[in-house]
């Protein structure tokens, strides 16, 4: 079965289920971009949770190192809270500057799947 002839084959499926036809002129390519942006968006979503996650397993790992850190050697584990209070804003940047080419990268690749 060609391409031509499963699209034209969703796109009935698709008016056979709204029970009649579109009023407006429909591209052949219809289907292939609903099914697209269905699968975009869902994928976002659990690109979101992954990400979430990710973060707070990061969190909960720096507080259990701290924390075995402090239990060792607490005057330690003070100077590093401290260099880490300190050069807060950097870690900030780092860490949405990572976010932040994750999200490009992402809006790329969608990019080139949409031109082809």
């Amino acid at each position: 079965m060609s391409e031509k002839n499963k699209d034209q084959d969703l796109e009935q499926l698709l008016f056979d289920v709204l029970d009649e036809g579109p009023v407006v002129h429909v591209p052949y390519t219809f289907s292939s971009k609903v099914t697209r942006e269905i699968t975009r968006r869902r994928n976002r979503v659990n690109d979101t949770r992954f990400y979430l996650l990710i973060t707070v397993i990061g969190i909960f790992g720096l507080a259990i190192a701290w924390l075995a850190l402090s239990m060792i050697d607490r005057e330690s584990a003070n100077g590093l809270l401290k260099v880490i209070v300190n050069y807060k804003w950097v870690w900030l940047i780092a860490i949405s500057s990572v976010f932040a080419l994750q999200y490009i990268d992402q809006r790329a690749i969608n990019g080139l799947h949409q031109k082809h």
